[in-house]
């Protein structure tokens, strides 16, 4: 499998200001959410679908959240470190490693 693309500037930003948003910015993580799905939808890449869960996860948006999943997984082998323990946070929070 070669490497995902690497992320358009514009995924980075927005997953970073997503990232210090608070839960309750809905209106915010809504248009965030939205166009992170626009930029998914045209080049798949790590960070996008990063930023993806997080955003439908603060939205409550769980089943649509773990549809992304399986496709980081399958990107993850081609993660540096940051990358690895956001999707490790993101894929706990949603119940993939209880205990």
């Amino acid at each position: 499998m070669s490497p995902p693309p690497a992320p358009a500037q514009e995924a980075v930003d927005l997953y970073n200001e997503l990232v210090n948003l608070p839960w309750s910015a809905s209106p915010r993580i809504r248009q965030v959410e939205a166009r992170l799905r626009y930029l998914f939808a045209r080049r798949a890449d790590l960070v996008t679908g990063l930023g993806l869960v997080k955003a439908r996860s603060m939205l409550g948006m769980y089943d649509e959240a773990n549809s992304l999943i399986p496709w980081l997984l399958e990107a993850m082998p081609h993660a540096d470190s940051v990358s690895l323990g956001n999707f490790a946070a993101s894929a706990a929070g949603l119940g993939h490693f209880d205990m």
